[in-house]
């Protein structure tokens, strides 16, 4: 499951909480930027979707730090098996999400 930022009271994140969660609701530290986007939180109501996603982490909107922090994401695209395979999205998280990509 994937989590949008959220700041949480109390939180020292730049950003706040979010990332990506398995399937039996453990956060998975890789999906965060630590001391900017890290930990789960409680979430009352799930979308679930049909889809093969890839999850590519914060897209920073600055071109320096996208570069060191949102470009280390993009791992797959080295994974030519990885490459053969059809997805249906690519999941970045925004500042503000305020539509779907």
């Amino acid at each position: 499951m994937i989590l949008p930022l959220k700041k949480v009271p109390g939180d020292n994140y730049l950003f706040g909480r979010g990332g990506v969660v398995d399937s039996n609701n453990n956060y998975i530290q890789i999906s965060g930027i630590e001391n900017r986007i890290q930990g789960k939180y409680d979430v009352l109501n799930v979308e679930k979707r049909d889809e093969k996603v890839v999850y590519c982490g914060y897209l920073v909107p600055h071109w320096g730090h996208f570069l060191i922090e949102a470009v280390a994401c993009l791992w797959y695209l080295f994974d030519e098996t990885l490459l053969e395979d059809k997805y249906d999205k690519y999941i970045f998280l925004l500042k503000r999400m305020r539509k779907e990509l």
